[in-house]
């Protein structure tokens, strides 16, 4: 297993319109992105013969543990987070992309569940069934 050589000091939850929450790293309980896929694309529109060739990380699953605070109400009210970001010291450390399922709209991801108990807020997010 390869460990993350930095401190994450918050995450920003990232949605549709992207609006995003930043939630610092102590609010958070837990957090699992697995199913986690890599895509390098290039758009060479202008074909000047230059390449900035951009790598895209992308999940099939999220689980995360938030605490319930007003604040994070928005979580609560749209399925349509699109990416999680993680930072340290201010600074992207890792940005994933949320993969939504097939018969999701433009808007809101079918795949996405939010539940409310026990002043945590769990949010899961899979674009099929969970992979061992």
């Amino acid at each position: 297993m390869h460990t993350i050589n930095k401190e994450i000091d918050e995450i920003h939850v990232v949605f549709e319109n992207v609006e995003h929450i930043k939630i610092p790293y102590s609010d958070v309980r837990y957090i699992s992105l697995a199913g986690i896929t890599e895509s390098i694309w290039d758009n060479n529109i202008l074909l000047n013969n230059k390449s900035e060739l951009l790598l895209s990380k992308s999940a099939k699953h999220l689980y995360l543990i938030i605490k319930d605070k007003p604040e994070y109400q928005r979580i609560k009210e749209y399925n349509d987070i699109t990416h999680i970001e993680f930072l340290s010291n201010s600074e992207t450390v890792y940005y994933i992309g949320i993969k939504w399922t097939e018969d999701s709209d433009d808007y809101s991801n079918t795949g996405q569940e939010v539940r409310v108990e026990g002043g945590w807020i769990t949010v899961i997010c899979n674009q099929g069934e969970q992979e061992n």
